[in-house]
């Protein structure tokens, strides 16, 4: 079994690795992917605003860019956090309401569009990335909504 990715590498090369197709949604450098592992895999990039985007949109958009792809490995990495630590009556409702809908929806949406491809191979793996909040300390004090949005 080869080892669990070490802090700052990518879950990403790990799947690669195994010879799975995937799909990346958050944080990577494609450049990285593709000096690393050149043709062997297809890399599509796509722009979605999930704060703005309504969830039937996201999945839409989805579909038709992974149309054709074989995705084995679905890694949600997005989130959204207050700019700076605030108290929860401090949070303005439009901020409030981006961070659920790409720490939640947005994440839930995209989950939709890849799920379908991985039921028709009757395989797959999904991986939700949440956040230090979660588990990796007691309390994450004046950060409520994200910590709630990324548990």
């Amino acid at each position: 079994m080869p080892p669990f990715p070490r802090r700052g590498s990518s879950t990403v090369l790990q799947a690669t690795k195994e010879s799975q197709g995937l799909w990346f949604m958050g944080y990577t450098t494609s450049t990285a992917i593709n000096e690393r592992f050149g043709a062997q895999v297809d890399i599509r990039k796509v722009v979605i605003d999930l704060a703005k985007s309504s969830g039937e949109d996201i999945c839409k958009k989805m579909e038709d860019v992974i149309r054709g792809l074989d995705i084995g490995v679905l890694v949600n990495n997005a989130g959204l956090a207050y700019p700076s630590v605030r108290f929860f009556h401090e949070v303005d409702s439009e901020l409030m309401e981006s961070i659920m809908k790409v720490n939640i929806e947005g994440a839930t949406w995209i989950t939709k569009a890849v799920f379908s491809v991985m039921m028709k191979k009757e395989k797959g793996a999904i991986i939700n990335i949440g956040s230090g909040s979660s588990g990796g300390s007691s309390s994450y004090p004046l950060y409520t909504i994200y910590a709630a949005t990324k548990a």
